[in-house]
């Protein structure tokens, strides 16, 4: 059952991954206002599907302002990467903020590896690295790119961890509160700033990026649903290296025969190695 909410998770992960990419590419601009909708949206996702009221502790704001504004920068930045950047490299980078909860999982809530976990751990490394995209070596790093997906990179895996923190503290009780709470200050903060820098764009974002907007923001408290779930369920630990590596090969899957690109041997490689580690994830 819990891997089956990770798959879900995932998919939704990379549905609004996939809508961000292909508003970014079609519409210049709205970086703001399009990825505040999105938050927007994905916090009124939490609150129609909360049950019992709002009920939070003046704690909890703590916890869910720092939240919003680390998941501020990160959803923003990473509309900036996906524009100008390779999406499979993004996604590759973005793949390694598991670093920040897989360290929380084992040093400060001491959650037991096996032998298995380790080298699961170390096959997943590998199979990020061989399956990275086969026009990786011939282009440049763009430094606005590079700043982008560098920042986007630490805000997820930040808002990973506090995101988890509050869990522990408040005993899963007020995870839909945390929610909107995050995307709200999130939404509030992105949608302020686009008003504000992009106001010749105002017109177009409501017009073209509603139904992008609409569809990531539902997909994103989908992700953060199922991923809600999983932490309830499952090692911290073990639940984010199995979900990165899961959606890479998605990633992998999808562009191999969607959008029917050509893989290198080495990526084929990457591919087989990161199933294997996900089954030794299992042990």
């Amino acid at each position: 059952m819990v891997y089956l909410l990770i798959l879900l998770g995932v998919s939704a992960s990379i549905g609004e991954g996939l809508l961000v990419k292909a508003y970014g590419k079609k519409h210049t601009g709205g970086g703001f206002l399009f990825t505040g909708i999105i938050s927007l949206f994905s916090m009124l996702f939490f609150v129609v599907t909360n049950q019992g009221g709002f009920q939070a502790a003046p704690e909890l704001f703590i916890y869910g302002i720092l939240s919003g504004v680390a998941y501020a920068g990160a959803v923003v930045l990473t509309y900036v990467a996906f524009s100008i950047g390779s999406y499979a490299l993004s996604n590759l980078i973005l793949s390694y903020s598991l670093i920040f909860t897989v360290i929380y999982g084992l040093v400060f809530l001491k959650e037991k590896a096996s032998v298995y976990t380790y080298i699961g751990f170390a096959l997943l490394a590998v199979s990020i690295f061989l399956m990275r995209g086969k026009d990786q070596e011939k282009k440049g790093f763009s430094l606005k790119w590079l700043i982008a997906i560098l920042v986007s990179f630490a805000g997820s895996g930040i808002f990973g961890v506090l995101q988890r923190m509050q869990q522990i503290r408040f005993e899963d009780a007020c995870s839909n509160e945390f929610m909107i709470i995050t995307l709200g200050i999130s939404a509030g903060s992105l949608i302020i700033i686009g008003l504000f820098r992009e106001k010749s764009g105002i017109k177009g974002i409501f017009s073209k990026g509603n139904l992008y907007a609409v569809g990531a923001g539902v997909c994103n408290g989908l992700t953060n649903m199922f991923t809600l779930i999983v932490n309830t369920m499952f090692e911290l630990s073990r639940a984010s290296a199995v979900r990165s590596g899961l959606k890479l090969l998605i990633i992998y899957l999808i562009s191999l025969l969607i959008f029917k690109e050509k893989f290198t041997k080495r990526q084929l490689v990457g591919a087989v190695v990161g199933a294997v580690s996900i089954i030794l994830f299992n042990f």
